[in-house]
């Protein structure tokens, strides 16, 4: 008897917890947050990695896989700025290690759309010290995925790397977004 009553406040309890977190991931006021996101080489959806055009299971994929995770974390700050204050969503991201990196494409998807779609960005600033740039432009959603292409010096071509944002752990404000530390030096890539 004990072991069903306990077992059913822990199912309630789990369920709550679920439904209290998509409301906060989905239900942000009109303020200015800082969310948390995660960058990985490979597209999420098609688990290739498009800049090689390699699918998983294919020769090089896992160590390339990893080189591009590094290189992916490395040159994208882990917080974003969203901001709700205006008709639109814009997010702001923080473009790391600018000194070795240039030609910047951004790319948009909406959970429900299949295709990536380009958008214009400004860089809203630059910090030539710490190597880094902020760069906005508008989302659809606050859970929005991104594509990210940029030149890379040491790789010595394009890359294409993803990311998507999770307003989960939405902190009101600018503070994580301003605050976080970016890398200055580019990773070993041992590419051949």
């Amino acid at each position: 008897m004990l072991k069903k009553i306990l077992s059913s406040i822990i199912a309630l309890s789990f369920i709550f917890t679920i439904f209290v977190s998509d409301i906060n991931a989905q239900d942000l006021g009109n303020k200015v947050y800082s969310i948390k996101n995660t960058a990985q080489y490979e597209n999420p959806i098609t688990k290739e990695l498009e800049d090689l055009k390699i699918k998983e299971g294919q020769p090089k994929y896992k160590s390339k896989k990893a080189i591009g995770d590094g290189m992916s974390r490395s040159i994208l700050g882990k917080y974003a700025l969203l901001d709700n204050t205006g008709k639109t969503k814009s997010l702001t991201i923080k473009i790391g290690l600018t000194d070795v990196s240039k030609d910047y494409k951004i790319s948009v998807k909406n959970v429900k759309d299949d295709k990536y779609k380009e958008v214009k960005f400004k860089v809203v600033k630059e910090d030539k010290k710490k190597k880094t740039k902020d760069i906005k432009f508008e989302v659809p959603t606050n859970e929005a995925y991104i594509k990210i292409s940029a030149y890379v010096e040491p790789m010595g071509r394009d890359i294409t790397f993803f990311a998507q944002m999770s307003s989960k752990d939405a902190k009101e404000g600018a503070k994580e977004f301003n605050s976080q530390k970016m890398t200055t030096k580019a990773p070993s890539t041992n590419e051949e």
